[in-house]
């Protein structure tokens, strides 16, 4: 089985990536392969698989990784919302919210198998697509107990209108924060 998923990635990411199914596809075959590893490939690739669920999932509320970037960022809202988060603080958010812990984990991840890795434009257009597949997606966490003030959901989009979706510069990403189904902050994210 295993030879065979690479076999497939690796037609899948010898050509650019430019389409919503491709994204998907990838991401499908990647859950396979993280599936039949042992170890501590859950903690170590965690926004890979985080990813891999998340193309396939109109919303990440039973998910635990999910949950917890939630239950973060609520925490963490006060300090956001009045700029005044800890170097520690903002390093979760730029884990968290620009992908370059994704794309950190895909690379390694591809690097195993021998397989093309997605850099520069080749990455740019691979997130646009990422984004188009999981606009209002959210993630977000039942808080039956009452636990959360600020944030219990957070869904990603594109900022559309600048010819970033085709010309293979970084998309900007746009992270709405809500409360109760109301929008409570939006955050701007580049990749590069």
């Amino acid at each position: 089985m295993t030879p065979d998923i690479v076999h497939k990635l690796s037609a899948e990411l010898t050509q650019p990536v430019t389409t919503e199914c491709q994204v998907v596809y990838v991401f499908v075959q990647l859950r396979k392969l993280l599936d039949t590893r042992t170890g501590n490939a859950e903690a170590r690739y965690e926004s890979l698989r985080l990813c891999c669920n998340w193309v396939v999932h109109t919303s990440l509320d039973t998910n635990r990784v999910a949950q917890g970037i939630v239950k973060e960022t609520d925490k963490l809202y006060p300090s956001l919302a009045g700029k005044t988060l800890t170097d520690s603080q903002k390093s979760f958010f730029r884990d968290k919210f620009t992908f370059q812990k994704l794309h950190d984990e895909l690379n390694d991840f591809l690097g195993t198998y021998s397989l093309p890795t997605v850099d520069g434009n080749r990455w740019n257009s691979f997130v646009a697509c990422l984004l188009k597949v999981l606009e209002d997606c959210s993630l977000s966490f039942k808080d039956e107990k009452g636990d959360l003030k600020h944030v219990d959901e957070i869904v990603v989009s594109r900022e559309m209108g600048d010819g970033r979706e085709t010309d293979g510069r970084a998309p900007k990403v746009v992270w709405e924060l809500r409360y109760k189904g109301q929008p409570k902050l939006f955050l701007k994210t580049t990749l590069q």
